[in-house]
């Protein structure tokens, strides 16, 4: 193959989207793991992100009942 045929392979986007997009176990084991932690963590102050948006919205919906009452 001469370089006359390699160079519009190279610049095809089926050439660099496959260069790209391979990933072996040695890249991906240790991503998931950081992606795993970081996943974790947002679950655990999710929970308390929610109590406290639902504490918040009961405190305002106590406060507008009643002037919706008068």
């Amino acid at each position: 193959m001469s370089i006359h045929e390699l160079v519009p392979l190279i610049n095809s986007s089926h050439f660099l989207s496959a260069i790209l997009l391979y990933a072996g176990p040695d890249q991906i084991l240790p991503l998931m793991s950081v992606l795993g932690g970081i996943l974790g963590v947002l679950l655990v102050f999710w929970q308390r992100f929610v109590r406290l948006a639902r504490r918040v919205g009961q405190f305002f919906m106590r406060k507008l009942r009643p002037a919706a009452k008068k």
